[in-house]
Formats: structure tokens, C-alpha cells, sequence
């Protein structure tokens, strides 16, 4: 069996309780989700942390955190490979294992990447109050190959809203970011502002230009099947469906179709429109068309659900290489049609 866990900064009495209470063996893996906190100090202090995990029979499964050290910067750390992905790990903790960023590790029949670190928002308290910071906190771009992300229409929002200039034509200048920042504010985009409020302009102005070069499509094949990702509709397709646009990058973020073109040689995954407006569905599923497969359903829906159909919202994951289903909430389907044969009947 495999348990989750976290943040439990190099107090290791609650897990190993845990482990010695329902009798944990060695066939078991617990995974730690970050700030373990066995390489913090980086000397002898660590082995208090080790130690307490050494004792119990579970293999434990480390994810990096930002409040550790990686354990490649440190001395008698070895590397080893470990279902499916590389581990660093020490001969005297044999069961004590660290996950190489950017990895697959295949436990029990599910596939996980691992991607740890994360910004410290504290960074500048731990600085001036001598506590430690780690400069390596957050994944390099080569840990983040496995990862990617596309531009969508509420990180758009957001950059009309704070970063980008009025254009040249705007007819009142003078009321641009109030409007732009209204349109926001109406989209839920209130509570990140209020954190970007308190942040540093360096850091604010690091995350408006990593947003500013997300791109709005794409374009990947598996298995010969070629397909392309987008939050609301391709690119290419702008000169024929996007008129009420001004561009092509609003119209692959905001796009909806009322009927969608059948395209050849291709399947266009996309969300933005929550998969209710296609299907009736409680909860949501996938909505899978010639040539489209909508993926909204409406994970941020899921206990009041939509207000227009009373649909639950859950988290919807699509498989590629084998077009397997899965969401949060229900058992996963083997592949799309045995996820609308259920729903259908």
C-alpha cells in the first residue's frame, strides 16, 4: 500500500507512530510530499530525522521540498535506480529514499512525476532573521521537461490587468486597468492580486514574464496520433473563427464555438468551457467529439456545482498513450468510451 503525507520538517515521531500503529511493512511505501526536513542542516543534526525513519519496516519516498536541501549537494549520498525513475540514497538508511526531480516512479500500477521544490515566500524573513535559505528551492527547467504549461484566459486576465500597456488606439486610456481589472476581479482574480500586493516588485515582475512567454498551443504526437493542446482553440485556426478577436493569442485563450469545425489528421484537446455546456453529465465528464476532446469538468465546481445545470465539478486527467480516463472522484475508465458507455448506458 502506498500513504501520503508531507511537511513534516524533520519531526519524525508522528510517522513513525503512524507506521507502528497499523503495523506498516516492508511492502509499503510512504510517500513524504516535500520539507521532510532529513537534509536541512546539511551535518550531524540530520541524523535525529534519519535515525527515526530508519526504525520503521516502510520503504519512505522522499519529494524535495523548498525548506531542504537537495541531496545531491551533499557528501555519501548515491544514486540508484528505483521503479522506473533515480533515487539518491545513503548505505547506513537503506530505506530512506530521494526522489530525482523530473522522474517517473511507477508505484503500485500508477505512474508519478515528481516535482518538487517550490517559492519560499518567507525568503526575505528567513534572510534577515538567519534562518536558512536554499537557492536551489524551486526545479531548474531541466527538471520541469516532463511538466509544461500553456497560457489560459485567467493568467491573461491578470497580465491586462497589471502588466501589459493600454494599446495604441485605446479610446479611453485612462480607464483601461480599471476595467481590465474589474473583468478580473469578477473572474475570482481578487485573492491573487491581494498576494501579489505583498510580494516584491523583483518577484512580481519574474512571474509576469514567465507568463509572458507561455505559449497558447501545443502540438505533440503519441502513438502516430497527433494532437493539439490549447486552453480554449488552436491558433491556426484565428484567420477563420476569430473575427470578434483582436489577436491570436486572445482568440486560442477565450474562444468558444457554438459548433466546432471537423479537423483532419488531428485531435484538439482543450478546456476553458466546462464540458456541461456539451453533455449532461452529474457529475462532469469528458466530452470526447470528432477531431475535440473538452477536458473542463469543472474542478472548481465540486460540492455547490454549476449554477445553471446543479452539475458536479471534478477533476478530469486524460492518458495519451493509451486513452485512459481518470478523475478525482470516481473510479478511472480503461479509455473514453467505456467513460460514456457508463454515463450512457
Amino acid at each position: 500500500m502506498i500513504y501520503y503525507t508531507g511537511d513534516i520538517h524533520g519531526s519524525a515521531k508522528g510517522i513513525v507512530a503512524f507506521a507502528q500503529h497499523y503495523e506498516l511493512t516492508e511492502s509499503d511505501i510512504i510517500v513524504i510530499l516535500g520539507d521532510v526536513g532529513a537534509n536541512y542542516y546539511g551535518n550531524r543534526r540530520d541524523r535525529y530525522c534519519k535515525d527515526a525513519l530508519a526504525k520503521i519496516k516502510p520503504t519512505v519516498f522522499c519529494v524535495h521540498g523548498n525548506h531542504e536541501r537537495r541531496p545531491d549537494t551533499l557528501a555519501g549520498y548515491k544514486q540508484k535506480e528505483w521503479n522506473g525513475g533515480l533515487v539518491w540514497y545513503e548505505d547506513e538508511y537503506p530505506n530512506l529514499l530521494f526522489a530525482r526531480d523530473g522522474d517517473i516512479f511507477t508505484m503500485e500500477g500508477t505512474r508519478h512525476l515528481v516535482i518538487g521544490g517550490a517559492y519560499s515566500v518567507d525568503k526575505y524573513y528567513r534572510l534577515e532573521n538567519d534562518l536558512l535559505w536554499f537557492a536551489d528551492e524551486q526545479p531548474s527547467a531541466e527538471i520541469k521537461t516532463n511538466a509544461k504549461m500553456l497560457l489560459g484566459n485567467h493568467e491573461l486576465m491578470m497580465m491586462n490587468a497589471l502588466y501589459y500597456p493600454p494599446p495604441e488606439d485605446e479610446e479611453w486610456p485612462e480607464y483601461y486597468y480599471e476595467r481590465k481589472q474589474s473583468l478580473w476581479y469578477r473572474n475570482g482574480g481578487e485573492i491573487t492580486h491581494n498576494y501579489l500586493k505583498h510580494i516584491k516588485k523583483t518577484v512580481r515582475q519574474e512571474i509576469f514574464e514567465y507568463l509572458e512567454k507561455l505559449p497558447v498551443n501545443m502540438e505533440i504526437t503519441v502513438n502516430g496520433r497527433q494532437f493539439i493542446l490549447t486552453h480554449a482553440a488552436p491558433a491556426e485556426l484565428y484567420e477563420t473563427y476569430g473575427r470578434k478577436y483582436e489577436c491570436e493569442r486572445d482568440f486560442a485563450v477565450w474562444m468558444r464555438f457554438d459548433s466546432f469545425p471537423v479537423l483532419e489528421n488531428c485531435t484538439v484537446i482543450f478546456g476553458h468551457t466546462p464540458t456541461i455546456r456539451f453533455q449532461y453529465d452529474n457529475p462532469m465528464a469528458i466530452w470526447d467529439a470528432k477531431s475535440w476532446i473538452g477536458i473542463d469538468c469543472g474542478c472548481m465546481l465540486p460540492e455547490k456545482g454549476d449554477p445553471w445545470s446543479g452539475a458536479l465539478g471534478r477533476l478530469s486527467c486524460l492518458r495519451l498513450d493509451d486513452m485512459q480516463v481518470f478523475y478525482s472522484e470516481e473510479p478511472q475508465y480503461d479509455n473514453l468510451k467505456e467513460s460514456e458507455e457508463q454515463h450512457y448506458g
